[in-house]
């Protein structure tokens, strides 16, 4: 059996992996991301996101808050937790240091 610890972090590194494309408006390998790896239930939805915001002249999103279920309601298996990512996409000329 792995050490929780390990699951954790081996979770949190799939989980920057995604938030790091949408991040860098890489939409085309959002969906292949989450179904090769699990790491995002609605990959089509965050890839679309992306692809919209995207058409609407954004060049690149800010991470702006990312939680999971546990972190607001630390009930019953971490495993089981879903996380949520709260990102800004920005225009070029509004990019933030």
């Amino acid at each position: 059996m792995q050490n929780p610890s390990f699951n954790s972090l081996n979770s949190s590194v799939q989980i920057a992996r995604i938030l790091l494309l949408a991040q860098a408006m890489r939409a085309s390998e959002i969906v292949a991301e989450a179904a090769s790896h699990h790491n995002a239930c609605g990959g089509g939805a965050m890839a679309a996101a992306v692809m919209a915001a995207h058409t609407a002249r954004a060049r690149s999103g800010l991470l702006i808050d990312y939680k999971t279920s546990y972190d607001v309601v630390p009930e019953g298996e971490f495993r089981m937790a879903v996380g949520y990512a709260g990102m800004l996409f920005l225009a070029a000329e509004e990019n933030l240091p």
